[in-house]
């Protein structure tokens, strides 16, 4: 009899074990993207969309954060108040309550071609979304070959410039936790 008891007690306590690892497992965000890549012409308006889903909506804005970032450039961030740090750039944070963190492109200029990376975190949970825009300047084809020429010369990849876009994109990432522990040690320092 009490031998039954310890495996009905090792079964039920490894349901729950299970299911706790399961629930653990499973993300409470999901964020969608547009398709990449999108295409535009310069001057036009467009918006580079980023959905994000949590399990229990609505969305906790004090949970949520947000950002948008270009060529290892910081453009808008969400962190309890919207931060725009481009001109050219706009977000709602109306529509953010409602898991809208899409990012409007104003008069786009060729320099604004590349990848674009929608960080979304929530509560513990962390998400990176990335959009390659490509900008066509319909009157400057022929000046555009040439520039493509000097910046991206033959036999070199896109994937070569992603990577670089992405090495850039961690070195401020690192930069500005060496600047926050550099902070730190200066305070420690100081209180001495």
């Amino acid at each position: 009899m009490r031998r039954g008891m310890r495996e009905m007690a090792v079964q039920v306590m490894f349901a729950a074990f299970s299911f706790l690892l399961i629930r653990v497992s499973l993300s409470e965000l999901q964020v969608t993207v547009s398709e990449s890549p999108v295409k535009a012409n310069v001057g036009d308006n467009l918006l580079l969309t980023c959905h994000l889903g949590v399990d229990q909506p609505p969305v906790d804005m004090s949970r949520l954060m947000i950002q948008w970032y270009h060529r290892g450039n910081l453009l808008a961030e969400y962190d309890n108040k919207l931060d725009i740090q481009d001109p050219k750039v706009h977000m709602s944070k109306e529509e953010l309550q409602k898991g809208n963190a899409s990012l409007l492109l104003s008069n786009i200029k060729a320099n604004q071609a590349g990848s674009y990376r929608c960080y979304v975190y929530y509560a513990a949970d962390t998400r990176m979304k990335e959009i390659v825009l490509e900008v066509a300047d319909p009157t400057k084809v022929q000046e555009e070959e040439e520039d493509e020429q000097e910046i991206c010369p033959k036999g070199s990849s896109p994937l070569v410039l992603n990577k670089v876009d992405e090495m850039i994109s961690d070195f401020y990432k690192i930069h500005g936790k060496l600047r926050s522990l550099t902070r730190k040690v200066q305070k420690c320092l100081c209180s001495q």
